[in-house]
């Protein structure tokens, strides 16, 4: 080994640095070069220790694996387990004290609020505590599946003293987060506080308690209070324990333990709160159905947390209206410097103005992101729109959600005040949702000129219903428009107009609301095709039929587009009579040949149709077939054999006069029993779905169909597409380690590959390696 490459692995933290650029399979194999290389790289094998809750592997069922981590325990820095892990790891650690006590022969020390060791029903290996962690993940929901047969599992109060136990042994943590912890009493809450308040370096703090509904409140005021000042994440969520799936009799039987009467080693009770300066981001959410009718105890929240900037306030409230205006005044100027804010409840049944009157009392333009969720049918008042548009040039992001049923809303003010506004929901659901009249969306000229993002419902939009009028769309041409609907059609024109002018959009999701006799959401109108009038139509001025589609022309960013735009409408269907003849026709229009000489528009045009339809317009003529070729074969959903293209490469070499070059575990071609067609190879995909499935019909009589040990080295010559970004593989046969290693090499290559998805056949033996 050279000076300078002895020099780098002398330093702990390059080597560090180069560990988290390599695979585990290399760092395996640079464990194996020498002594010295498994001495200084084991550590960072055990440095993330994690077991998935809810699987059926289970790391701790494995004696050598627990051998191993004895070894090295002193190396783990991150761990993630359930609650089963829990309850095996604290007897294992307890085996540890209990072996060092004989050796020394010293009396075990334990404290008196632990409970005594399971009975061991099954083996336990003795490990040193776990003491040098900086994050801890911990799932205390109870599995479907005991891999472990632990008394203490099953018993909610022994799991919190495991819990608490495991936070004391590891003061350096860093990051914690926890699910479903449960506390029943107020001993409970006594002891998990002091767990957290002995975390000194403790900054990001996520935990989901499950507790009594009545006394969720006075538990959530002391769980903040134990904080201490180094946090900065807190996020804090309540849940009724009814919720849970632990037994009823679980939670009486393990009350009486001697264990838990005993309140000699408990820590004090924590009555003063420090000053959490460093706090940035805090959300508390309060059980679902509970509605919280006296706010005497959010001001303590929030007095000791002066630098909050992003608060998630997802509590149901339902007070006086002078008391939520106290409150949201005191917020503001306790926290002064909140720049994104989320209130409100999707359970509440009442409007909460809580997050307004925050907004309100922030100093002006200040606030960059506001999420509301609730009942909204009061903002329309201008006061609420005032404490909108006082933060109008900061915003950059705004979310209205409704609760339980549909209400129009007003939001001309953040259309045309907001201009830099970037992402603008304003969402509308079966269960809930909210609109805004046609009126309101026309009443002022559209600033928020930059928005990437924008998800709106729009009513009034459908055609005027005329009592013995012929839809327009039915009229024989030339079509005569009445003058209701041609004013209609003009406020319709302005608003594609003003679509088509957000230049950066992005994801666009529009809906057009229908109503019933009653004057309510009609919920049909999210299942069945609905399409804006005239949105997906271009203008014919000699059938004197309307259309915006050229509106849209300046979407050129546009990636997603969704809501109520159909192809599959009955206007939009006779609209869009892509047959050959009417394509003939319509050749010779002025205005057909300015739509098809914008390059947008083609484009979005084959979105609302299915690849019959584009398939006869690029057959209507020579034009037409170089727009529509490149959408026909964008997105290939039929089988094509790998062998037209091995055709392809054998009579490439021929005509070069150059060897054939293929992959050494490439099956030899099969024999010609059917008319194969040289294809040149696909090397530009970014999505492959492929099923392995073996099919009844057989379209063509390839022996290599049928041999599983061929199939696999086809779909791996398959995936040689290096831009690749979305890979779906159904029933991939893997026989044994050999085709596990030639599988994985050839994923290893994707390297620009984000969505993966497979579904694997092996032997029982193997799976676990694979």
């Amino acid at each position: 080994m050279s000076t300078s490459c002895k020099k780098f692995f002398d330093i702990p933290e390059l080597l560090n640095l180069l560990t988290t650029y390599l695979t585990l399979k290399d760092v395996l194999n640079l464990v194996l070069t020498s002594r010295r290389m498994h001495r200084l790289v084991t550590p960072t094998l055990y440095q993330d220790l994690e077991v998935p809750h809810g699987r059926e592997f289970r790391m701790f069922t494995s004696f050598p694996a627990l051998h191993a981590l004895a070894r090295n325990v002193q190396h783990v820095r991150m761990l993630m387990i359930g609650v089963d892990e829990l309850a095996y790891l604290y007897n294992c650690e307890l085996a540890f004290q209990e072996l060092t006590s004989w050796t020394t022969d010293t009396p075990l020390p334990r404290l008196s609020w632990l409970p005594p060791a399971d009975i061991r029903s099954c083996q336990v290996v003795a490990l040193p505590p776990i003491s040098r962690l900086s994050e801890l993940k911990l799932h205390m929901v109870i599995s479907s599946n005991y891999p472990y047969t632990m008394r203490s599992i099953n018993s909610p109060r022994a799991n919190l003293s495991q819990l608490c136990w495991l936070l004391f042994l590891n003061p350096g943590l860093a990051t914690l987060t926890l699910y479903g912890v449960p506390i029943l009493d107020f001993r409970g809450s006594r002891l998990f506080g002091g767990a957290i308040a002995s975390l000194s370096k403790l900054k990001t703090l996520t935990v989901w308690l499950h507790c009594r509904s009545k006394e969720w409140s006075q538990l959530l005021t002391y769980a903040f209070i134990c904080c201490r000042p180094s946090i900065q994440k807190l996020t804090l969520i309540m849940e009724s324990y009814k919720n849970s799936e632990r037994s009823h009799e679980a939670i009486a039987e393990d009350k009486h333990e001697e264990w838990w009467k005993r309140n000699e080693d408990l820590a004090p009770l924590i009555k003063t709160q420090e000053l959490l300066i460093n706090l940035k981001e805090l959300t508390l959410q309060g059980p679902r159905k509970f509605v919280w009718k006296s706010l005497g105890v959010l001001p303590s929240l929030f007095s000791h947390s002066p630098n909050i900037k992003k608060l998630e306030l997802d509590i149901n409230i339902d007070a006086g209206e002078k008391e939520t205006d106290i409150l949201g005044q005191f917020i503001a100027q306790e926290c002064p410097k909140i720049e994104s804010l989320s209130c409100g409840s999707v359970n509440a049944h009442v409007h909460d103005p809580l997050g307004f009157r925050i907004l309100d009392s922030l100093p002006p333009q200040q606030v960059t992101s506001f999420n509301y969720s609730g009942v909204l049918s009061a903002i329309n008042s201008p006061t609420i729109n005032v404490s909108v548009l006082q933060h109008s040039t900061s915003l950059r992001e705004v979310r209205l959600n409704g609760a339980e049923g549909h209400y129009y809303i007003s939001a001309s003010a953040i259309l045309r005040e907001c201009r830099n506004l970037e992402k603008l929901y304003i969402l509308f659901l079966p269960e809930g949702g909210l609109f805004i009249p046609l009126d309101d969306a026309l009443k002022h000229p559209w600033g928020c000129t930059k928005l990437t993002h924008l998800t709106l419902a729009i009513s009034g939009c459908e055609l005027p219903d005329e009592l013995g009028v012929m839809s327009y769309y039915r009229r024989p041409t030339p079509i005569t428009l009445t003058e209701d609907e041609t004013l209609h059609f003009a406020r319709l024109g302005e608003l594609y107009r003003r679509i088509g002018a957000l230049k950066e959009l992005r994801k666009l999701d529009l809906h057009m609301p229908l109503f019933d006799e009653a004057g309510e959401v009609d919920t049909r109108c999210f299942d069945d095709p609905t399409s804006f009038p005239a949105m997906l139509n271009l203008e014919d001025a000699r059938r004197g039929r309307p259309g915006f589609l050229q509106q849209l022309s300046g979407l050129k960013k546009l990636e997603t587009l969704r809501g109520s735009v159909c192809a599959w409408s009955d206007e939009t269907k006779i609209n869009l009579n892509l047959n050959p003849h009417s394509i003939a026709n319509m050749s010779t229009s002025t205005a057909c040949e300015q739509f098809f000489d914008i390059p947008e528009l083609p484009r979005l045009l084959t979105v609302f149709l299915d690849r019959k339809d584009v398939s006869r317009l690029a057959r209507t003529c020579r034009k037409m077939d170089n727009l529509c070729t490149p959408s026909l074969y964008s997105s290939l959903e039929q089988s094509i054999d790998g062998y037209c293209m091995l055709a392809f490469e054998e009579l490439y070499s021929q005509i070069l006069d150059t060897s054939l070059s293929r992959f050494p575990w490439l099956p030899p071609l099969d024999i010609r029993t059917c008319q194969v067609v040289a294809l040149p190879s696909m090397a530009r995909l970014s999505s492959l779905h492929l099923s392995l499935d073996p099919s009844d019909k057989e379209p063509c009589t390839m022996p290599s169909a049928s041999d599983v040990r061929a199939v696999l080295p086809q779909l791996c010559w398959y995936t040689h597409n290096p831009c690749l970004t979305d890979l779906a593989l159904i029933s991939v046969l893997l026989l044994d380690l050999r085709d596990g290693r030639v599988f994985v090499k050839a994923l290893a290559g994707l390297t620009k590959l984000k969505i993966l998805s497979l579904r694997i056949h092996c032997r029982e033996d193997d799976w676990i390696e694979l």
